[in-house]
């Protein structure tokens, strides 16, 4: 063995060799503080009875970054929430879960008191361990346990992968437009100019009125539509006037635009633009005087509104007498070029012929469509000849012939001969439940009998009505009611066809009456049909330069029909009026002071607070492909197109802040997952899945997505009740069932789950999210059969919170279901 070389000896070595070695003892590396906090609320033992709350809490301390809090036993009332927030207040924790009853029951009380004590309202997350665990597994402790524990594990997961919501403050424009001058849209200018709002009423006709202005006497008061309330100032009273009467041109925040086409209607909450074309009316309404010297000297007149009308008009021309602008008007393509004659005779200059046509633009903070409705054309119902048979007119039509300053001075004629009508016969529901329209229009049968009491009180002319059924509700009894006493003839039955003799030009109309079970033939010298009332030509067209989206019917779309109706799914955009269905008089008047309101609400608040849970796109990874700018239920998803293709991307979409609502149907159908829902992506929703699945005894597991709106209500309602289903049904949240995707649903079976179950709403709260929803879950379906996984492990439901039982029935069928196949 070599022996060791010894080292001379220096002061060095001498000095180290003085030294005596301590040994040192290993010090544990101090771990860094927990920044979640995990709150815990017996709920007066209603919870800890049936949750094993040691086990449980034994569990939860082994989290690596979370830190459980001593228990509570009522976090909702003021002892122990004063602990939770000034723990908070303290700094102990950022984020905090907590464990107690359902969010959807507590939450609003957590974020009142985090507010007084100016802590953010979202830094906390709450575990549903009483409504979705303890209460429907009273009967099963150890299942209760695992699934919150389970639970616990998902949310955590969330909260690990959540971002800070920031809020952003926006400025809202003091102003109002409403688009639209017809009652309804009167209705809603007047209420706002009212209010102190600046509103412009833009109307595409030269005068405002709409239908109204046309139709003479109405119901249910039988005297003139266009009458206004209003609130006079110097007696605090109430008074009703006529449009004459009132003035309401002259009323000092309104500003009425006429002959105005809208171009577009864009923007955001509290910033709304409206680009019109404003067609020249040449003549200057603030300075005509009425006189009437310009129709004097109009070479051009016998214009006639109808071919059989008694009166005629010039060129130049007031509407009506009651003409709101108060001015006349020119129809300038009938002047012959050269001529100037009102132009110089008029003693105030008001007319100036060379005006053109000029684009504007006006801001607003809020928007009222009330672009109306109008009368089916009833051609092509060829057995009624409407069109072909100039005898066979429409209920408008009669209504300008009942109106003393319409067509023919009140008295209904016969168009062929210009003679007073005889005999008249109505036909109800003409394109109106049928293959044209399957609605019933409402007010045809209304329409229908005051009509035919005032010709009765007119002219005594005989009148008959064929019907399917006369829906007179309510109030307007009465006037089927004063028809019978009139001797008004009632045929029930739908007429079959109409015939003309060729050479007298009389009709005869065929009908079955059910009633009699017989056929007959009715003469008639004039046939007025009630057709169907249909969205305006306005309506559509509006819809095409702005993100309305139209029902079934082509109406505006209602946001929602039964609380909601003055909404649309353009947020701080509102629908008064027959432009959403047909409605009478008075409910569109109510319906039009309803949408005002809401407009007034938004404007008066002059600065919207908006939190910013919204989607957001990575540039990286988007294809342009205009998906999410198709599926999104509130065109918030916004794409710059190229000049020359409307359908071209030039760059990847943005998301508009203030209108996304986060609903994550984008997420769900983008191909590349370029576009994430805030605080729902697709990390953090795996990760949730995970958390709910990993270590988890339950057998068999199924995750059960549920929409945060009516289907996880739904669960809650029968924890409420206490009615039991096995703890294999595991909840994750979502923000609509839209937002699950067939990867989210992949991703479950490979992370362990035995099932997977997707809860949505009857009525989606975000549009489309119950279609998406089946769309998803169906293609999974066809694919599983390819992949070898048998689809019966996959379901849905929808449901509404009354009907709450569907997810009871479908939890127990979908684990025994389950069961069956095999864990």
């Amino acid at each position: 063995m070599r022996a060791k070389k010894k080292l001379p000896k220096t002061k060095q070595t001498k000095k180290a060799k003085a030294i005596k070695t301590v040994p040192v003892k290993e010090t544990a590396k101090k771990e860094p503080p927990k920044e979640i906090g995990i709150f815990l609320c017996s709920c007066a033992e209603e919870i800890s009875k049936t949750i094993d709350f040691k086990s449980l809490t034994n569990s939860l301390q082994s989290l690596k970054d979370a830190e459980t809090a001593p228990l509570c036993h009522l976090l909702c009332q003021e002892k122990d929430l004063d602990f939770l927030t000034t723990t908070i207040e303290k700094g102990k924790f950022k984020k905090v879960i907590i464990g107690a009853c359902s969010p959807q029951n507590i939450s609003k009380v957590f974020e009142k008191s985090f507010r007084e004590k100016n802590l953010s309202p979202d830094c906390f997350e709450i575990v549903n361990i009483r409504e979705g665990c303890a209460w429907v597994h009273e009967n099963d402790s150890s299942g209760a346990l695992n699934k919150a524990k389970a639970l616990f594990t998902s949310v955590l997961e969330k909260v690990r992968n959540s971002e800070i919501i920031s809020t952003r403050k926006a400025l809202v424009e003091s102003s109002a437009v409403v688009i639209g001058g017809g009652i309804a849209g009167i209705a809603a200018s007047f209420e706002l100019a009212e209010a102190g709002v600046k509103t412009y009423l833009l109307e595409k006709k030269p005068y405002i009125g709409g239908i109204a202005a046309k139709i003479g006497r109405v119901v249910p008061t039988d005297d003139c539509a266009l009458c206004t309330a209003f609130l006079d100032s110097n007696n605090l009273e109430i008074c009703r006037k006529c449009l004459y009467r009132s003035r309401i041109d002259t009323l000092e925040n309104l500003t009425i635009i006429t002959q105005a086409e809208v171009k577009k209607l864009n923007g955001s909450p509290g910033d709304f633009s409206v680009s019109y074309e404003a067609l020249p009316r040449y003549v200057d309404t603030k300075k005509c005087i009425l006189c009437k010297k310009c129709e004097d000297v109009c070479p051009v007149g016998d214009i006639k509104e109808f071919p059989y009308s008694t009166n005629s008009r010039k060129a130049i021309y007031l509407p009506s007498p009651q003409a709101i602008p108060r001015g006349y008007v020119v129809e300038r393509e009938l002047c012959p070029p050269e001529c100037r004659k009102c132009e110089e005779i008029c003693p105030t200059r008001a007319i100036d012929l060379s005006q053109a046509k000029e684009a504007k633009e006006i801001k607003a903070g809020a928007a009222i469509v009330a672009t109306g409705m109008e009368m089916f054309d009833a051609s092509p119902l060829k057995e009624y000849g409407f069109g072909r048979y100039a005898n066979v007119i429409n209920q408008v039509e009669l209504a300008r012939m009942l109106d003393p300053d319409g067509p023919t001075l009140g008295i209904p004629v016969v168009p062929s001969t210009g003679k007073p009508a005889k005999k008249i016969v109505m036909i109800q529901c003409v394109g109106s439940r049928d293959k044209y329209h399957e609605y019933c229009s409402e007010i045809c049968c209304i329409f229908a009998l005051k009509h035919a009491n005032l010709i009765k009180d007119t002219t005594g002319a005989e009148v008959t009505i064929c019907y399917i059924d006369l829906r007179s509700h309510g109030n307007f009894e009465k006037y089927y009611t004063e028809a019978r006493e009139k001797w008004v003839n009632f045929i029930k039955g739908r007429p079959s066809e109409i015939a003309e003799d060729p050479l007298t030009k009389e009709l005869y109309v065929s009908v079955e009456d059910s009633l009699l079970n017989q056929d007959l033939k009715v003469p008639a010298d004039l046939v007025v049909l009630s057709s169907a009332l249909i969205p305006s030509q306005g309506t559509c067209e509006l819809s095409k330069v702005s993100n309305l989206n139209l029902n079934q019917y082509g109406f505006i779309k209602e946001y929602y029909g039964k609380n909601r109706s003055n909404e649309t799914e353009s947020i701080g955009v509102y629908v008064a009026g027959g432009s959403s269905g047909p409605k009478n008089i008075p409910v569109s008047i109510a319906h039009a002071g309803a949408a005002a309101a809401k407009a007034i609400t938004a404007i008066k608040k002059q600065e919207a607070l908006r939190k910013l849970k919204t989607a957001k796109v990575n540039d990286d990874l988007c294809i342009k492909c205009e998906i999410c700018i198709k599926v999104c239920p509130v065109h918030a998803v916004e794409g710059v197109f190229a000049d020359e293709s409307p359908i071209l991307l030039t760059k990847p979409p943005k998301v508009n802040e203030l209108v996304c609502v986060n609903c994550g149907q984008c997420s769900a159908y983008c191909p590349t997952g370029a576009i994430q829902a805030k605080n729902y992506n697709r990390e953090s929703l795996f990760a949730q899945i995970e958390g709910i699945l990993k270590n988890n005894p339950i057998s068999p597991k199924i995750v059960t997505f549920l929409c945060l709106e009516c289907a996880y209500a739904a669960m809650d309602l029968v924890g409420l009740q206490r009615l039991n289903y096995p703890a294999s049904i595991l909840p994750i949240g979502v923000p609509c069932a839209g937002k699950v995707s067939m990867l989210d649903i992949f991703k479950s079976f490979e992370l362990g789950a035995d099932g997977v179950l997707v809860g949505g709403c009857q009525t989606c709260h975000f549009k489309n999210g119950k279609e998406l929803m089946t769309t998803q879950v169906e293609f999974a379906k066809s694919i599983m059969e390819m992949i070898g996984i048998d689809k019966e492990r996959l379901d849905f439901f929808i449901t509404a919170i009354a009907d709450n039982r569907k997810f009871l029935d479908k939890a127990k069928n979908m684990t025994e279901r389950v069961k069956k196949l095999g864990s």
